[in-house]
């Protein structure tokens, strides 16, 4: 009865600071993507419903870090105040080891693992897709909507069209003018008697295919004029411009499935192309949200704190452990990218790393076991906490 009054009490101390961790870490990634979203809507006069889809669509590319980063913070926090209240000293008191308390704890951290592992595998992909299929369908949208008759409109950036008349459908144009500046040494001046806009959704472009025409060229650098007389050309818009993206809406590594990775990797496995950065993509899809376990044992561990100390002390802990991580992350990454380590290896060497340190630190607070490691460790922690302190 005891064991299960201190399961569920453990647990609850986790989920509170867990829970506001998850949504403060969340906004903390989200708000540069908030404020261009936002920017969609004052400035460009997209629809609100389409921004919340893309909203949507582009959470789980950060719950997938931001879900192992809460719960070590909860349980950082949780343990600071049991700590700090004297609560574990009481339990110890009363017979129970620090060792009873990781049920609670390893229950939350393998819900947190299973979640961020959906989040990888399955939500990112169709996150990403859907993120690129909204976006293009807003895009292309906005284009049939702004290119109006007898209206110059410069909406692409570097282009300038007027269109004399169009169909009520907005795909078939006449008597189309195109000022085309995209190129700084070389302009354009684009006539054309009839124009089609044909939509490429794969690609994110709309093709527009100009009829019985000229192209007037003018190079600033080398002062010459040429003249190039036409009867069908095809100008590729890249549709995300028109929205200030300013990049080409294309299929990405981080939007395709592990099948479909697998298989791109495959094929320039035949070509003799380098496929190492596909084999990290997957390794870390698997490896990133086995970190909520091996930060549920270093919380534990590192999570206990001296009486008089404050919050700001578990949150240097938890800001110290998560840099170290992704430091070694990215290095190890760098190393497989360059040939110097399996893709395997390297993005499993910081699990490997800390999980042997969460399970020789919490085996040492659990046997009350000192170590000149940890006391090191602790020491720079409180010297980081000093200067933060200092510094307000």
């Amino acid at each position: 009865m005891r064991t299960k009054t201190i399961f569920f009490y453990i647990l609850r101390e986790i989920i509170t600071p867990l829970a506001m961790g998850l949504g403060v870490i969340t906004f903390i990634l989200l708000v540069g993507r908030i404020f261009k979203l936002s920017e969609l809507v004052i400035n460009k006069g997209v629809n609100l419903f389409d921004v919340l889809k893309l909203f949507i669509s582009i959470l789980p590319n950060f719950l997938v870090f931001a879900i192992p980063m809460a719960f070590l913070l909860g349980v950082l926090l949780a343990f600071g105040r049991l700590s700090s209240d004297h609560e574990l000293t009481a339990m110890k008191a009363s017979g129970i080891s620090l060792f009873q308390l990781v049920p609670p704890v390893f229950t939350v951290s393998l819900l947190c693992s299973l979640t961020a592992a959906f989040m990888a595998i399955y939500a990112l992909p169709w996150g990403s897709r859907s993120f690129r299929n909204t976006l293009y369908e807003i895009a292309r949208t906005k284009v049939h909507v702004e290119l109006k008759p007898r209206v110059f409109n410069d909406s692409f950036s570097g282009l300038v069209f007027y269109v004399d008349g169009m169909n009520p459908q907005g795909n078939r144009m006449e008597g189309v003018l195109i000022q085309d500046e995209r190129d700084k040494e070389k302009s354009q001046v684009i006539f054309s008697r009839a124009a089609q806009l044909v939509s490429d959704p794969e690609k994110g472009e709309v093709i527009l295919l100009l009829q019985d025409g000229s192209i007037h060229i003018t190079d600033q650098k080398e002062s010459f004029y040429r003249k190039i007389d036409f009867d069908s050309y095809h100008m590729r818009l890249n549709i995300g411009e028109s929205l200030g993206g300013g990049r080409r809406i294309r299929t990405m590594d981080s939007e395709k499935s592990i099948g479909e990775l697998r298989e791109k990797i495959k094929r320039k496995q035949a070509a003799g192309e380098d496929y190492i950065h596909g084999k990290v993509i997957i390794n870390k899809r698997y490896a990133i949200p086995f970190t909520s376990i091996i930060f549920g044992l270093l919380g534990i561990a590192i999570g206990v704190r001296p009486p008089r100390s404050g919050r700001s002390y578990s949150l240097v802990k938890s800001l110290a452990v998560i840099l170290g991580y992704y430091v070694l992350m990215t290095a190890t990454e760098t190393l497989a990218e360059r040939g110097i380590l399996l893709p395997w290896i390297a993005t499993w060497i910081p699990n490997a790393i800390f999980l042997l340190a969460g399970i020789y630190l919490l085996v040492l607070r659990g046997l009350e076991k000192r170590s000149r490691f940890a006391e090191w460790l602790a020491w720079l922690l409180e010297r980081a906490l000093a200067r933060v302190r200092v510094g307000r």
